[in-house]
């Protein structure tokens, strides 16, 4: 069948047309009465008098901002996840930077992993009580918590590539998971930080603090997320 906007010929269940972006209304229209671009505006003109190009139609039904790209299927949903994968694999950078003697550098949550059980051992061999211990295990705890986050979203993530490749629209919930992994990757080092000052009897400000890349990771996740539902909003999809 024929667009009744612009006259292009689309697959009979097309939703939107490829090339305009306007929605489709009705089944099918024959190639002598789909409108072309270009034809005269006035039916009551005569045969073969010169055409005016036709302007966007008051009932064609096409919402401001609609982009044949990001309608059900379109190759700018396949861009944003794209986007969303490489925003979740952010999440193997360094997220914290820490000012500690003898273990002091640039961690990602793997390696902060192997870092707290080394000051346990320090707190440990320095004779300091259970609390000190027992709040890098929190710690821990909380970092394997993180991990399964971020696994969740990344997972999340590459299911929304495989979803846009088959023809639908990008799925927001792995941007926002990915999203909050780094806001609590903000509050991780709060909490770290004031343990780690117990753990060295003084409180030492900025002992612990996030990273570059998790600034990185929470604005361009949160972009993503905002933009996806955005586009979904216009494009009248789920």
């Amino acid at each position: 069948m024929f667009c009744v906007k612009c006259g292009n010929q689309i697959a009979d269940n097309a939703r939107f047309c490829p090339k305009c972006g306007n929605q489709v209304t009705q089944r099918a229209a024959s190639p002598a009465s789909a409108p072309v671009a270009g034809q005269q505006a006035s039916s009551g003109a005569p045969n073969g008098a010169p055409g005016v190009a036709a302007g966007p139609s008051a009932n064609s039904g096409a919402t401001p901002g609609r982009s044949a790209a990001f309608a059900k299927g379109g190759s700018g949903w396949i861009a944003l996840a794209v986007v969303q994968a490489v925003t979740a694999l952010m999440g193997l950078l360094p997220q914290f930077t820490l000012r500690v003697p003898w273990v002091g550098g640039d961690y990602s949550l793997f390696d902060l992993m192997g870092t707290l059980q080394t000051l346990g051992s320090y707190a440990s061999l320095a004779g300091s009580g259970s609390e000190v211990p027992g709040g890098l295990g929190m710690l821990m705890v909380w970092v394997v918590v993180l991990i399964a986050v971020w696994l969740v979203g990344l997972g999340l993530s590459i299911a929304s590539i495989v979803r846009t490749l088959k023809g639908s629209a990008i799925m927001t919930s792995g941007s926002i998971l990915i999203c909050s992994l780094g806001i609590c990757c903000l509050v991780t080092t709060v909490v770290a930080g004031g343990a780690l000052s117990s753990m060295m009897g003084t409180n030492v400000s900025g002992v612990v603090s996030a990273s570059a890349w998790t600034w990185v990771m929470i604005v361009l996740s949160a972009a993503v997320a905002v933009a996806c539902g955005y586009l979904k909003s216009v494009n009248n999809l789920k």
